[in-house]
């Protein structure tokens, strides 16, 4: 009787992840379906960027892990100040390696290198990874609550614009010298993530932009590893059937830390 039950169990578990598979699957089918419906008729600027980010995970728990992230960008190769950005959150591991978090960030854009607009957002989501032969798959559903303010000679406008934004991005990393993602591993990443806005004030851009990733991982040892990646960006602007394309290489280091009840580093 033991058995039976632990065999029903178990039969549970594989349809549950295989519900969930099914359900990504038609989530990026349907996205990428309004992608292409909202872009039939379009006027596209073509620009460059560089950004530069870095990631932290400082693990306090089992289950809890505080994350971090900061990024500066650049446009028109380095020349001008784009966006910079600080990210902080609580990551709740709830089965193996997948998670749910909750965070707040902040952002600063620029334009002709001053101080044009700041966004404080919410922000939440929910990642499911998985492990395929070699193939390490990464599913990401993030929800955002946005406020803006514009900046004018350093002045901050009255009142405020708000919106939601909704984002999935897939993800998939391949180890080339090695069987896993271990020391001195090098890995080819893919993805794509689309984002898509909603809310009273979203009239025409309910498409906000669609990035296309793909580049390269070093895991330099087991806390740390660094990334170059290219991105093709398609962003929608406030304008009707108006777009910008923007060619992106992304520098990113990635740390990881682990504490134990003492509050000690634990060493790796």
């Amino acid at each position: 009787m033991q058995l039976i039950i632990i065999r029903m169990e178990l039969l549970k578990s594989k349809m549950k992840k295989e519900i969930l598979k099914q359900l990504f699957t038609t989530l990026f089918v349907f996205l990428y379906a309004f992608l292409f419906s909202q872009v039939d008729s379009k006027n596209i600027t073509y620009s460059n960027q560089q950004w530069l980010q870095c990631y932290n995970r400082l693990k306090l728990s089992e289950k809890y892990t505080l994350v971090s992230d900061g990024s500066f960008r650049w446009k028109n190769e380095l020349k001008d100040y784009s966006l910079a950005l600080l990210r902080t959150g609580i990551s709740y591991n709830f089965y193996e390696n997948n998670s749910a978090a909750i965070g707040i960030a902040s952002t600063l854009s620029y334009s002709a290198d001053k101080m044009s607009k700041m966004e404080l957002r919410g922000w939440q989501e929910f990642i499911l990874n998985q492990a395929i032969a070699r193939l390490n798959i990464s599913n990401r559903i993030r929800l955002e609550e946005r406020y803006f303010k514009n900046i004018a000679n350093n002045e901050f406008s009255s009142g405020y614009n708000f919106n939601y934004r909704f984002r999935y991005r897939f993800f998939i990393s391949i180890p080339l010298n090695n069987n896993i993602i271990k020391e001195r591993t090098i890995s080819v990443n893919i993805g794509d993530e689309i984002f898509i806005n909603f809310g009273k004030e979203i009239i025409y851009n309910l498409f906000d932009n669609n990035r296309i990733i793909a580049g390269l991982s070093y895991q330099l040892n087991k806390k740390t590893s660094v990334s170059l990646n290219y991105t093709n960006q398609f962003t929608q602007t406030k304008k009707v059937n108006s777009f910008e394309e923007n060619d992106i290489f992304w520098l990113s280091l990635t740390h990881n830390t682990s504490f134990n009840k003492k509050g000690k580093e634990i060493k790796s």
